[in-house]
């Protein structure tokens, strides 16, 4: 018999869920959090011509994108701590009128500075937006209800994300501040937490000494979010500008690039509940950094638009099975009073590799090329996708 670390997750016991209403609220919150950063990443190429006089400005601009995962990962496990402490509702409102206020102020900036400090606000209140949702989900969903849950949170939070790219790099066309405007459904999102979604926290001990998070349980879940975003960030933060050296400046076109990748993965997360959630977790990894692997390998060999088109597709259609897999351990492993504590863990380690994908990736592009980064990062995903593969062999034997 599997246990629940052999497998991705458990499904037969048996809960009623709640009204699809409040599951239509709660997956609208967490989506904000997931196309925050790369919202306006379109637009990176423009920005970096309107601040071509700062100094190191091919490895700031990455940080256009990346930065909110600086904040994040600062202040995600404190927001986690928050939620438990004293409760979801509280920490979500505030983080989503934080998130309203600091993304559009990217309208107004007047130095790259200045816009890299409002994005590191950002950062701060999608870490606090992202472990609010989280942990009222595990508070609503039990069972096989919670594994459907997470296949749908996967798929709509993949299919958002496309739209807003797609929406940016539309927007872009008519100048780089532009995108900045859709982060108003920060603000718009309010009203709908404060008559949809009350306090969830369950009960449970007073926060002390005695009730620190075990992390070694969710070890896995931390490895595998770091390594997964540090390759899959290379996406929206690299290709607008291998897409530009391939002769496609146009932000629309880099926007519906990196959406073909979410459409991927929200088809993959689509799937999930019917094929990953039975396969045995190290098989599931295995098979998310393989086709991250042969996707970047592919966009690292291409010079036409199609190819880099189908290697993007790839990549996307591995990172599917990610968070739902992510989310249905961390649920199975933490108590239910520690669940805003382990999503606050769990949302740091995505954030930290996202922070630090554009900081592995400048040093290689100033020496060779954003098509050999590509291929280089693809190798590198096939070497770790090859670790899970024996680790799983091994489990099997």
């Amino acid at each position: 018999m599997q246990t629940p670390s052999e497998t991705a997750t458990a499904t037969d016991t048996p809960a009623l869920d709640p009204p699809a209403i409040i599951g239509a609220a709660l997956l609208a919150v967490a989506s904000l959090g997931v196309m925050a950063n790369s919202l306006v990443s379109a637009a990176l190429p423009q920005m970096r011509e309107v601040f071509a006089d700062t100094a190191h400005i091919n490895t700031l601009i990455g940080f256009v994108v990346t930065l909110p995962s600086l904040g994040i990962v600062l202040t995600a496990g404190f927001a986690g701590w928050l939620n438990d402490r004293f409760g979801r509702q509280p920490v979500m409102l505030g983080s989503l009128a934080l998130y309203g206020i600091a993304g559009i102020a990217g309208l107004f900036t007047t130095s790259l500075w200045s816009l890299l400090a409002t994005r590191f606000l950002l950062g701060i209140a999608i870490g606090g937006t992202m472990t609010s949702a989280m942990a009222m989900i595990a508070d609503r969903y039990q069972g096989s209800g919670r594994v459907k849950f997470m296949s749908t949170q996967a798929v709509v939070m993949s299919a958002a994300s496309m739209a807003f790219l797609i929406m940016g790099g539309l927007l872009g066309e008519l100048g780089w501040r532009y995108p900045f405007l859709l982060y108003g459904f920060g603000l718009a999102a309010i009203p709908m937490v404060l008559a949809l979604l009350p306090e969830s926290k369950p009960p449970g001990p007073a926060l002390g000494a005695r009730d620190k998070l075990n992390l070694a349980p969710l070890a896995i879940v931390g490895v595998t979010a770091l390594l997964a975003m540090i390759l899959f960030y290379m996406l929206p933060v690299r290709l607008p500008f291998h897409l530009r050296n391939l002769g496609y400046p146009s932000t629309t076109v880099a926007g519906f690039t990196v959406a073909i990748s979410t459409l991927t993965m929200s088809l993959a997360a689509m799937a999930y509940s019917r094929t990953a959630a039975k396969m045995p977790i190290m098989a599931v990894y295995a098979i998310i950094f393989l086709c991250s692997g042969i996707g970047f390998i592919i966009i690292g060999h291409s010079t036409t638009l199609a190819g880099v088109l189908l290697g993007a597709a790839i990549a996307g259609a591995g990172n599917g099975w990610l968070f739902p897999a992510n989310n249905l351990l961390i649920m199975d492993r933490a108590p239910p009073h520690q669940r805003g504590r382990a999503s606050g863990f769990h949302t740091t380690c995505i954030f930290t590799g996202q922070f630090l994908s554009p900081v592995f990736s400048g040093p290689i592009i100033d020496r060779w090329s954003t098509g050999t980064t590509f291929a280089v990062f693809g190798v590198a995903a096939l070497l770790v996708a090859a670790v899970f593969a024996v680790r799983h062999t091994v489990k099997r034997a």
